[in-house]
Formats: structure tokens, C-alpha cells, sequence
């Protein structure tokens, strides 16, 4: 047996999305000389953080976080701080996105709590690698998603959000441009739910971009 160090190659690992398969770049279906009804794109470069308070705290959840600079927004909207979104999900419940690296929009959002939320009734639980950000957008965006969910998509404006459910998977929807919606689903359902969205642009066409 050989003695001393051995060569080992060093190794750089990378986040890699569920779906790079499935969103190879490229057109699919019936794609008009006009382009593709529906673009899909992977957003691998959010990072999600879970916001839950304590009904008894919001009040004090809502001033710390507004002193710094962020709100929590009325059931079924959104509120946009620079860089970071804040969006409603549930009861008492609220998804904090923006394109920063792992763990740091985390610590923002603990600092107005002291680095110590929970004591203060605030649960913050980072979700960039539990939920999947998919954007889907283009000028067949509102047809694509009637065919999937119940939502009263002429009362989902820019800015506003609703917990719903895309072929019987859990999703929260968030419309950030008339044309393009933010769709998280858990990321053991985001296959499912991709492939839903894919068979049923086929007739639009769609581009995975």
C-alpha cells in the first residue's frame, strides 16, 4: 500500500436545478412565426426565505421589519424593497425573494430581530433549495394557467399573489408584469407541475429560456 497523501482531485460543487432536463433552452410545439405563447424559465438565482409570525406578534413583526426597510403585505399582494419582494403565501404566512447569494437575504431579515426571530415569535426558514422558482410568462400566460388552476386570473394584477393549486399540486402565484408570473411549488412536485404547464403550452408553443 502506498504511504503519503494522495492526489485527490479537488472538487467544486454546484447547485443544480431539478428540471435542467426538462428546461433545456430551445422551442417547443406550435410555434408561430410570431414566437412562443409561453416562455418558461428556471429562477435558481432567487433565494426564498419563509417568514411565519405568530398571530399575537404581527405587530411587532410588522414595525421591526418596516424599520428596516420591508413590509408584510395584506393577504394576496405583494410589496417590493429594492432588491427584496416580500409576498403573502398563507395565513400568517409570507415568502421573502430576491437574487442574493444562500443565506444572506436569511441574516437580513433575522437583523431586525435581534439575529434571534423566534424570540420574538417570528419563524424565518430559508427555502432556496425547498421550493422551486419557475417564471412563466408571454402573451398565452393567462390561458396556460386557466387550464391548470381555479384562480380568477382578471383579478390576479401586477403585484398581487394567491395560494392555489396547479394540477392538484400546491403552488403560490405571484404576478410581477402583466405578462409573466413567479410560480413556487415544493420542489418534490416541481417535475409534475412543469410537465402539466409544458403538455398544455404545446398548442401555443413554448420556450424554455
Amino acid at each position: 500500500m502506498r504511504k503519503g497523501r494522495a492526489n485527490v482531485a479537488d472538487l467544486t460543487l454546484a447547485p443544480v436545478s431539478p428540471l435542467a432536463r426538462a428546461l433545456t433552452p430551445g422551442d417547443v410545439g406550435a410555434v408561430g412565426p410570431g414566437g412562443p405563447g409561453v416562455v418558461f424559465r428556471d429562477r435558481r438565482d432567487l433565494s426564498l426565505v419563509t417568514i411565519q409570525v405568530r398571530p399575537d406578534k404581527q405587530a411587532a413583526a410588522r414595525q421591526a421589519l418596516e424599520g428596516a426597510g420591508f413590509a408584510l403585505p395584506p393577504v394576496g399582494q405583494a410589496a417590493r424593497s429594492g432588491e427584496v419582494s416580500v409576498i403573502w403565501s398563507a395565513l400568517d404566512r409570507w415568502i421573502a425573494i430576491a437574487p442574493w447569494a444562500p443565506g444572506e437575504l436569511h441574516r437580513t431579515l433575522a437583523d431586525p430581530f435581534g439575529g434571534d426571530p423566534r424570540a420574538r415569535g417570528v419563524a424565518l426558514v430559508d427555502q432556496s433549495s425547498g421550493l422551486f422558482a419557475l417564471q412563466v410568462g408571454g402573451p398565452k400566460l393567462d390561458a396556460l394557467l386557466a387550464k391548470g388552476t381555479p384562480v380568477d386570473l382578471h383579478a390576479l394584477e401586477t403585484d398581487r399573489t394567491a395560494a392555489t393549486g396547479i394540477d392538484h399540486q400546491p403552488v403560490t402565484l405571484w404576478r410581477i408584469a402583466p405578462q409573466t408570473v413567479l410560480l413556487l411549488v415544493g420542489r418534490a412536485f416541481a417535475q409534475d407541475t412543469l410537465e402539466f404547464l409544458q403538455e398544455m403550452a404545446l398548442e401555443y408553443g413554448y420556450r424554455n429560456g
